[in-house]
């Protein structure tokens, strides 16, 4: 923060000193370069909004870009952290599942559990259970579709 703070006042005061070195008035040359310092000024206030945007770029995609061969990196925060990405996770891929396959969200219920190796959180195991009308849809296409997503084999359960 305190960099960016003395970004923005180094800036303002390039700009300041190359404005009042521009000759008074209305000229050719003073409106352009008016500009052109007021939106290099803009630009450094902005920037830190626009490195924010980029955490939530994939935001829509689908969650095969979370969970990849690596895992991801994480310290070690105990379990109750971990059963509460576990929860996210879990809430996370029934929605995916429902919106996908046009079932309803309330008969898919998906259990997973998570482990944390080398700093890295990573899906252990993952099970899908579909209930009413759900059970008759394309269970095998959705447990193939969840172990592709997560890289691990999906367990699905059909409940009449």
């Amino acid at each position: 923060m305190k960099d960016y703070v003395i970004s923005v006042i180094l800036v303002s005061a390039v700009c300041a000193i190359v404005s009042a070195i521009l000759p008074d008035g209305r000229g050719r040359l003073r409106e352009p370069l008016d500009f052109v310092l007021a939106i290099a000024i803009l630009t450094v206030i902005i920037l830190p909004f626009g490195r924010a945007g980029e955490l939530f770029d994939g935001l829509s995609d689908t969650l095969s870009g979370i969970f990849d061969s690596d895992g991801v990196h994480v310290e070690d925060d105990g379990g109750w952290l971990m059963s509460k990405r576990e929860e996210a996770l879990e809430a996370a891929l029934a929605d995916e599942v429902a919106e996908r396959f046009e079932l309803r969200r309330e008969e898919v219920t998906v259990e997973g559990s998570l482990s944390l190796s080398e700093d890295k959180i990573y899906v252990e195991s993952l099970s899908v259970a579909l209930s009413g009308l759900s059970a008759a849809g394309d269970y095998r296409a959705i447990g193939k579709y969840l172990s592709e997503v997560c890289g691990v084999e999906c367990e699905v359960v059909l409940y009449p």
